[in-house]
């Protein structure tokens, strides 16, 4: 039977803690290193050594302490590990199915009956696949919205992936319903926190500003302040919902949640592919402006997907953007 827990998950198979490496590893002749330091420096026909820990021992022309792992990397280019600042892991389940329809109709008539069927196994099994994807191409640390999260996690952490992990709340039509998705989310968070994992960590998840009230927005804005954590939201994912938005709130959805007070320099804006130039100046010139993950940086293909409309500007260094 699948374990209930991440505490029964725990007893029945090793942790990537517990599978570390007994011995170093030496990564040698490498045609390309691109480092992190703080000249970005790209190395060539270089080696690198790496103890038992993790830990990066040295990077150049050096040698490995006689007892590692030695892998010949000739021929091939040595990066850090890939970010994706917005996953859906889970959702690896419904791949390929009705990817001939616009976002919005396949959310509401395919993707959302669906997800009401889904079970936390279901989402462990996605969620392991799409980390095992990720592994095969680089990806090391994630950013994921979804339901069943605890459930990620424990697929996260077999993964030995890093992952920021937030429980896509969607307002009900009742504040009976509202009340349960805010206990849901601060659920989550307790269970991350419980699991001591220095790789997983937990962010708010409010969907999006049209399913999301004003009250439940400031209410992630408030409690991520108080608990120093992200707040992950889709934003102008589609020209079709910017226009229904300016239909309904009167304002575009940038404005109103400037306005409102929401948007500050804990909000991952995932997609935000419809913006106005004014939009983008306000992301990343403000004080307040908000850490952005347009689909032209996360993913260009995915840009592609389900959208009518790739992202047309190109990331131009540190916090400026050019059309």
């Amino acid at each position: 039977m699948r374990p209930t827990s991440l505490q029964k998950a725990s007893t029945l198979k090793p942790s990537f803690e517990q599978m570390r490496r007994t011995m170093g590893l030496f990564l040698k002749g490498c045609d390309w290193v691109v480092t992190q330091n703080s000249d970005r420096e790209v190395l060539r026909n270089s080696s690198v050594s790496i103890d038992e820990s993790g830990t990066i021992r040295d990077m150049g022309i050096t040698q490995g302490s006689g007892k590692d792992e030695v892998i010949d990397c000739r021929g091939k280019v040595l990066i850090p590990g890939l970010i994706n600042t917005h996953t859906h892991l889970s959702m690896t389940l419904f791949r390929g199915y009705a990817d001939d329809l616009e976002l919005q109709q396949w959310l509401e008539k395919k993707i959302w009956p669906l997800e009401k069927r889904l079970t936390g196994e279901m989402c462990y099994y996605g969620a392991l696949l799409g980390a095992m994807e990720m592994t095969r191409t680089g990806t090391t640390c994630f950013v994921d919205m979804y339901f069943h999260m605890e459930d990620v996690a424990r697929a996260t952490e077999e993964a030995g992936l890093r992952g920021i992990l937030s429980y896509g709340m969607i307002d009900p039509s009742t504040q009976e319903g509202k009340e349960r998705e805010r206990k849901n989310s601060l659920k989550l968070l307790q269970q991350v926190r419980a699991m001591k994992s220095p790789r997983i960590s937990f962010a708010f998840g409010p969907h999006s500003p049209y399913t999301c009230s004003e009250e439940t927005l400031l209410w992630c804005r408030k409690e991520a302040e108080k608990e120093n954590v992200l707040v992950n939201i889709h934003i102008a994912e589609t020209r079709g919902e910017q226009a229904r938005f300016e239909r309904g709130k009167k304002s575009r959805e940038v404005d109103y949640l400037d306005k409102i007070g929401f948007l500050n320099d804990r909000v991952l804006a995932a997609h935000s592919v419809w913006l106005t130039k004014s939009e983008v100046k306000l992301y990343v010139s403000s004080p307040q402006s908000a850490p952005v993950g347009p689909d032209g940086r996360q993913c260009p293909e995915g840009s592609g997907y389900g959208y009518d409309r790739w992202r047309p500007c190109d990331w131009q260094g540190k916090g400026s953007w050019q059309y």
